[in-house]
């Protein structure tokens, strides 16, 4: 099995049906499985994953603990291909996505971790959106620049777009177990991991995932705030300012449940 694809899931009906799913289902590289690690939710969303069994490698956990980090590690827990590619249930992928991917790390055996950009779609992906997620993932790109040098580089991967290789991620001892933030601290010590051995961890845009931006449709410029606490995983000068902002929407996090599972 060449890849895995691990997304925790909450009442995302229909984005999982419509969107992930469906992308999946027209990937045109076939080598790969598919993992949902549920919260409990309560939307039918496994009568979209049993229309789909036929059509695709799935697999499937409920677990009930409000944690972001544990739930991502559940996922990896399952997997059992070469690369993990760790993402969301309100995402949609291009067709030739995992084939591209399949070539990227053929061709560069030094490449050991991808992140891939975000675009906004849905009714909350207005210019706000759009110009604030293009602004974070410029940001991600520029930090893994080659023209920085090695000890200023920093890999910030989103939880939307994160393909390595599952050997490492255990390695590294997977995601932090946190309510928030658990793509950024892991970052941390993949930027250790290749300072001592010289390999690449890069973020491009040239990869991607549409992503349903739920969260923008009624609160606007609150919808940026949200992410605000990111740029210190950037700038750990701005650590002090923006802790509280990321405590405060680890909590609005937890109540949502997003992600969550008790294993069946």
């Amino acid at each position: 099995m060449r890849f895995s694809v691990c997304a925790p899931n909450w009442n995302e009906m229909p984005h999982l049906r419509d969107m992930f799913l469906e992308s999946l289902s027209q990937q045109t590289f076939k080598g790969f499985e598919v993992i949902i690690v549920d919260g409990g939710s309560d939307d039918g969303w496994l009568d979209a994953v049993h229309g789909y069994e036929l059509r695709l490698n799935i697999r499937w956990v409920v677990d009930r603990r409000k944690n972001i980090g544990y739930i991502r590690n559940v996922a990896a827990k399952h997997a059992v291909g070469d690369i993990m590619l760790q993402t969301s249930t309100d995402i949609a992928f291009e067709p030739d996505l995992l084939e591209r991917l399949d070539r990227e790390f053929r061709m560069r055996p030094d490449l050991v971790a991808l992140g891939g950009k975000t675009v906004p779609v849905g009714r909350g992906a207005g210019a706000l959106s759009k110009l604030a997620y293009f602004g974070f993932d410029s940001l991600r790109g520029f930090f893994t620049s080659r023209f920085l040098p090695l000890k200023w580089r920093k890999f910030r991967p989103a939880g939307n777009f994160l393909a390595m290789y599952r050997s490492l991620f255990w390695e590294l001892g997977g995601y932090p177990e946190v309510r928030i933030n658990e793509d950024g601290l892991f970052g941390y010590s993949v930027d250790d991991y290749v300072r001592e051995t010289g390999l690449r961890a890069s973020f491009s845009l040239s990869y991607g995932v549409k992503h349903n931006v739920k969260r923008w449709e009624k609160s606007g410029l609150k919808g940026l705030l949200f992410y605000m606490y990111v740029l210190a995983n950037f700038f750990p000068v701005l650590e002090p300012v923006l802790k509280p902002l990321e405590e405060k929407r680890a909590e609005q996090f937890s109540t949502r449940s997003d992600l969550v599972v008790e294993a069946e």
